[in-house]
């Protein structure tokens, strides 16, 4: 595992290959298991925000999380990654100067995040949900405390990914 500053990283569970949290970093192209192996290749990543650093959402109703980007949300499906949505063509959706959303988070309760934009003039703001069905009946992710402070810590500032105070992936219920 690479040591040092490397300006960026997320952890997350994304890969279906793979059971736990993963890391990958913005210093190159390997992602890592919860013991620094490297597990995985993925894209070569931008040393700022980082095209798949940027959020990791639960948005398809699988327990693996899915990244958006500027105005658009991929999935990384054991080898690469996948167009999921584009939010541009649905209201004129307008990403923040961080390239990411405005907001997001379980507002409407049931585990999966809603993603809020502006409308390019800027004078509403738009919120997507989810239309994929999920076979997982999780309580709403905002009546977990350590949740409902990064919705709002991680949103507003130096945007970040939400986390709860639980483990959530695809194994949670073995």
């Amino acid at each position: 595992m690479q040591s040092g500053d490397v300006g960026r990283s997320l952890i997350a569970n994304f890969d279906p290959n793979h059971d736990g949290y993963l890391m990958w970093t913005s210093s190159g192209d390997q992602y890592y298991d919860i013991h620094g192996n490297a597990v995985g290749n993925g894209p070569a990543l931008s040393s700022n925000w980082g095209r798949y650093l940027s959020m990791a959402v639960w948005w398809t109703g699988s327990l693996n999380r899915q990244f958006t980007w500027r105005n658009t949300l991929d999935a990384f499906n054991g080898s690469g990654f996948e167009r999921i949505q584009n939010f541009n063509p649905m209201g004129g959706a307008s990403y923040s100067n961080k390239d990411c959303p405005l907001w997001y988070g379980d507002i409407f309760g049931d585990w999966r995040e809603e993603i809020m934009y502006q409308t390019s003039e800027q004078d509403a703001i738009l919120v997507y949900s989810t239309p994929h069905a999920t076979k997982y009946r999780i309580q709403y992710l905002m009546s977990d405390r350590t949740y409902r402070m990064s919705a709002i810590n991680q949103n507003v500032g130096y945007n970040q990914p939400t986390n709860t105070g639980f483990y959530m992936g695809p194994d949670m219920f073995d």
